[in-house]
């Protein structure tokens, strides 16, 4: 969360963040790749701001090193 306050899921399940809040979604590796996915946010706050990303998991070992983030150290 960069500013704001947001309820991120549906009602019987969901996480409120606000400002410097961070959360994890997760990947369902047996789901079905034809559907689309969903995510529901609702404002709490009159101005929010959010950064939202994401990406199919590589499953590679992974390396931080400073500023960095290889596969390896070499």
């Amino acid at each position: 969360m960069l500013s704001g306050d947001l309820e991120f899921g549906n009602e019987e399940e969901s996480v409120r963040l606000t400002k410097h809040g961070v959360a994890t979604l997760t990947y369902n590796e047996n789901g079905d790749a034809t559907k689309n996915s969903e995510l529901k946010i609702k404002s709490q706050s009159r101005r929010s701001k959010v950064l939202i990303y994401s990406g199919t998991p590589i499953k590679e070992q992974i390396v931080p090193y400073g500023p960095f983030v290889m596969n390896t150290m070499g």
